[in-house]
Formats: C-alpha cells, sequence, structure tokens
C-alpha cells in the first residue's frame, strides 16, 4: 500500500476544481492564522525553549525567528495546535492541516513556489486520510490521537513531495514514518495534546530526509503482517478491505471533509454550543435558566473527558462547560477558556444544572462525527421552555464558512499580534499562494 500511496501522491496535481481549491486556500489561511495566535501564547514558553534558533533557516510563521526544518516544524505545528482552534476532518478524526502544513513549508527548498507547497500539502492531506481508513475508526476510539499517528504520515508524505521526491522515495518516507507513530488521547486538556502535532510534523519532515538520504525501510512496514495497519488497525490488516484505488479515491477527496473551527476548543461540543447559542438568542436580558437537558449520541464525549474542568485547558474538553459558556458569555472566544474564567460562580452554577444523556440509538459514534447532533432543552424559571437541535455545527464540511468569514478569523488571530498592514498582505499573499512563484520570505517581518 505505501507504494500505491506514493505513487499517487506525486501524481496529484492542482487541477482541482474551484470550490475545493476554496476550501484548501481556506484551510490553509485558517492554520497560519491561528498558528501565529500560537506562538504569542505564554503556554508555548516551554516548547520553544527546546527548540533550537538559527539567524538563517526556516521562519517561525510570526517572523520572529528561525529552526532547522524538523525544528521550526515541531514549533509550528504544536503552536497551531495549541488553542484547539485550527481545522478538523471527519474522515481522519482528527486535525490534518496543523500538521501537514508546518512540515511541507519547513521541508520545501529555497526558492519553491507557492504551487508545489499547495501541491504537497494536498498530497500530505490525502495520504493522511488514507492511511486514517486504513486504520479505521476503532483507532481513535481505542485511544489513539489520529492527529499524530496519520498526521506523521502525512506529514511524510507532504514533506517528500514538495522536495520533488520520486514516487520510491516518497513510499519509503511512508514506511519510515510508521516508526513514528505516536499520540494517546489520555494526553488531552494538557499540553501534551498539541505537542502531538509538533511531533508529528518533525518526524515527518525527518522521515522524508531520512527516506532522501538513502535510509530504507520494509515495503510492507505499513501494511504488513507486523505493519502499521496491522497494530494500529481496528481489526488486523484493512488492507484485504480497501483497494489500492479505493485508498488513491479517499486520498483524492480528502479537501471535501475539511471544516473550520468557530469556537477555541474540541470539535465534540461544537454541536451543543450552537445549539446553546441559537436557544439564547432571543431570550429576555434576565431570564433564569433553572435546568438543562442535553441529549446527543452515545460516543460524543469520548473525547470531552472533563466535566469538572479545573483549568483552562481542560475547559476545551468539558461539553458541561461548553454549553454554560456559551450561555452566560455568548460566542465562546479565547479568552473564555483560561484557568480565572473556568472558576467564573455563574457558569458553575450553570454548569451544575446540566443533565446529558447519550443516545445509544444509532450505536457507538466515538470515532465519527457521521449522525452526530446536540438536541438541548432550556426550562425557564416562570415555566417555559426553549428547545434547539442542531445537526450540522457552523465551519463543518457540511456548514462551511465562507471565505469571508474565514478572513475575518484570520485578522482575529493572526491580525491580533502581527501589526495589521503586515497581517493584511500576508493574507492576500496567502489567498494567491497558488500563483506565487516563490514563498521565500513568506513570514519575514
Amino acid at each position: 500500500m505505501a507504494g500505491q500511496l506514493g505513487k499517487w501522491a506525486v501524481g496529484a496535481g492542482l487541477g482541482v476544481a474551484p470550490p475545493r481549491m476554496e476550501k484548501v486556500l481556506d484551510s490553509i489561511v485558517d492554520t497560519v492564522g491561528v498558528t501565529v495566535l500560537g506562538l504569542a501564547q505564554p503556554d508555548l514558553d516551554p516548547v520553544s525553549a527546546l527548540v533550537p534558533l538559527l539567524r538563517s533557516g526556516v521562519p517561525f510563521w510570526d517572523g520572529t525567528a528561525a529552526s532547522t526544518a524538523p525544528g521550526a516544524a515541531f514549533l509550528n505545528a504544536t503552536a497551531g495546535h495549541l488553542l484547539d482552534f485550527d481545522d478538523t476532518h471527519y474522515q481522519i478524526h482528527g486535525h490534518p492541516s496543523t500538521v501537514v502544513l508546518p512540515a511541507v513549508f519547513a521541508a520545501a527548498p529555497t526558492g519553491a513556489s507557492g504551487a508545489s507547497i499547495v501541491r504537497g500539502y494536498l498530497a500530505g492531506l490525502g495520504a493522511m486520510s488514507a492511511v486514517a481508513a486504513l486504520y479505521g475508526p476503532e483507532h481513535y476510539s481505542r485511544g489513539w490521537h489520529s492527529t499524530s499517528t496519520c498526521g506523521v504520515v502525512g506529514a511524510a508524505v507532504g514533506s517528500a513531495v514538495v522536495r520533488g521526491q520520486p514516487a520510491a522515495a516518497v513510499a519509503n518516507a511512508i514506511s519510515i514514518s510508521i516508526s513514528m507513530t505516536q499520540g494517546v488521547r489520555a494526553n488531552f486538556g494538557t499540553l501534551m495534546k498539541p505537542i502531538h502535532a509538533g511531533l508529528a510534523a518533525r518526524a515527518g519532515v525527518e522521515a522524508s530526509m531520512l527516506s532522501e538520504a538513502g535510509v530504507t525501510a520494509s515495503p510492507v512496514a505499513l501494511d504488513g503482517r507486523y505493519g502499521g495497519t496491522a497494530l494500529f488497525g481496528e481489526r488486523g490488516s484493512q488492507s484485504q478491505l480497501l483497494s489500492a484505488e479505493a485508498l488513491q479515491q479517499v486520498a483524492a477527496g480528502a479537501a471535501d471533509d475539511l471544516g473550520i473551527k468557530l469556537y477555541p476548543c474540541c470539535r465534540g461540543s461544537h454541536l451543543a454550543i450552537d445549539a446553546a447559542l441559537d436557544a439564547a438568542a432571543d431570550l429576555p436580558k434576565g431570564t433564569v435558566i433553572d435546568r438543562i437537558e442535553l441529549l446527543v449520541p452515545w460516543g460524543t464525549r469520548t473525547a470531552l473527558l472533563y466535566d469538572e474542568p479545573a483549568s483552562g485547558m481542560e475547559a476545551k474538553f468539558s461539553l458541561p462547560y461548553a454549553v454554560a459558556t456559551a450561555l452566560v458569555r455568548g460566542t465562546p472566544r479565547m479568552e473564555h477558556f483560561t484557568d480565572a474564567a473556568v472558576r467564573e460562580p455563574a457558569v458553575r452554577m450553570l454548569m451544575d444544572t446540566i443533565d446529558i444523556t447519550e443516545d445509544t440509538a444509532r450505536g457507538d459514534l466515538s470515532a465519527t462525527m457521521d449522525g452526530r447532533y446536540a438536541d438541548l432543552v432550556l426550562f425557564l424559571r416562570g415555566g417555559g421552555l426553549r428547545r434547539v437541535r442542531v445537526e450540522n455545527a457552523r465551519g463543518s464540511a457540511e456548514r462551511p464558512l465562507t471565505p469571508a468569514e474565514v478572513d475575518e478569523k484570520f485578522m482575529s488571530t493572526a491580525g491580533s499580534v502581527l501589526h495589521v498592514d503586515k497581517a493584511c498582505e500576508l493574507l492576500a499573499r496567502l489567498r494567491q499562494l497558488v500563483h506565487l512563484p516563490s514563498v521565500d520570505g513568506l513570514f519575514r517581518n
């Protein structure tokens, strides 16, 4: 399977329909925006202290410094996932762009064109999606963090393609990257979760570099008897069930499943947040909510580990907190996921009134977003009630943001760190990325 994926990856071009390319550019713009904001966060300090700084090298996306290719990929990818505000993907059940895009930019040779960056990104995204299909949905349910475990393959492929490596070298990079698989969901709600993305991006760059240097790996490291699919997949070798043609179809359509977040927290809570915002939209000022009932499918809370979050990081993975903060404060924003915000009495009091039920009728949906919904009922003091059901979250693949909304988010993220003129210039160049003759200097101040 690595061989077939390698052949597909080097042949993956830019001949995609305009709507799909628009979605790709939306994710690239969004990823850069949240990464620039992440690089400015004090929470990143313990990570950035470990990255070697160079006067000349691969730049960090805020333009402040540079590092080696693996070092820049590591820090940019970690920063991109730090705030849990980066894009998502339903086939992967994770966050692809924060891994693949930093790896592709880091591995790109001097003078690389914008088109080659996009081609590498598409190849990496497709490979990451194909490996997720090989591993199957139970991979995530069993505790693996797909952003990392599948992302390392995507980063390796994207890095190899942007460097112009032939199909055999790309396939070999895939096989090398299988031995770099890492990331467990037990670390959600801690700094290790975004570091998973950084480790995957760095490992992917290193896998492509090792392959280019002549290091060889088994051609069946992905789908052999003791390979990744057998070990990480749900029931032995999924490669027996998915043909090479089927995998290539998954890879080619990977961009269709991209979704962009409106709220800086786990995507599993976004349906409930939308429901809460809709339910509270026209409530008269001073309305008191006595009780809240929330019905969600079984498996919704798999990544939402904290019913009683004690920190801002844990709050990003708390369904009760997500609902309560949306009802008390409106649209969840960055400042709502700090340690101080989590302790606010009005939010904690409302959290205590929430009764969450998981609907088992559709089976366990922990490894998929298909069939997810949030059915929210507010019981109001005086006897009234409000009920809202949401089946597609804003920003999801089924309910996508417009490019203008994505640009607005970029200006609220990157624009809060960079000078407004610099942010506007960077946004304009990213929107024209496929036409840039060179990306050298794109992120330098």
